[in-house]
Formats: C-alpha cells, structure tokens, sequence
C-alpha cells in the first residue's frame, strides 16, 4: 500500500479502517493486487482498484460457493450494493465525502454479508 499511486488513495485508506471495524472476524491480505478480506482463510469483500474515477468494494464468496444459495446472500435496502449475481455484489465509491455519507449502510452490509456467507 505505501507505493499505492491511485487518484482515489484517501478512499482506499478510509476503506481500510471502515471495513475491518465492521466485523472483527475479518483479517486484511491482498487478492486482485489490493487489499481483501477474509474469514476463516476465506474472502468476503476486496477492493478493486482498476478504475481511477472510483473505488470498487466487491462482495463475495471467495472463489465460488458450492451449490445454490437460493437467492441473493442478502436484501439491501440501502440501494448501495449492484448485483453481478446471487453470490457478488458491488458497492462504488467515488470520493471520501460519499463514502463518509453512507459509511453506516456499508458497515452494515459488510458485517451481514460476513454473516449471511458464513459456511458457505
């Protein structure tokens, strides 16, 4: 992270700190060259840092769950999350004040994605 040359750096650094603290069951590591979280040696939710105009957070069930999960892994009723499949979800950000502004939502859907994804 120290060599990190990202327009959007100060919301990769807010992530950061917002994303851990949202469930203490997460540890930070690398996936997709940026910074990614895990439980159980499993990831849950990785940055995506391709694009300069915005941050990416994606949510998913590591490399694929096993079987079907009947349906989305949660309801968002934030209208954060755009839905790549039952499984992957993707929130955006595109400056800290945005992302300071439904810091709550996000925390909330990290800490019940970790939750609803578990044993999956």
């Amino acid at each position: 992270m120290a060599g990190l040359a990202h327009p959007l750096r100060a919301v990769v650094e807010a992530l950061r700190e917002i994303i851990p603290r949202a469930h203490g069951d997460l540890a930070e590591g690398l996936k997709w060259n940026a910074p990614s979280y895990s439980v159980e040696g499993k990831h849950r939710v990785t940055l995506n840092l391709h694009a300069r105009d915005r941050v990416r957070v994606i949510f998913h069930c590591d490399a694929r769950p096993k079987g079907k999960l009947g349906g989305r892994v949660l309801r968002d009723e934030s209208g954060l999350l755009d839905w790549a499949s039952e499984d992957r979800a993707i929130a955006a950000f595109s400056g800290v004040d945005e992302l300071r502004a439904r810091e709550a939502e996000l925390t909330d859907l990290v800490r019940r994605w970790v939750e609803a994804t578990r044993g999956v």
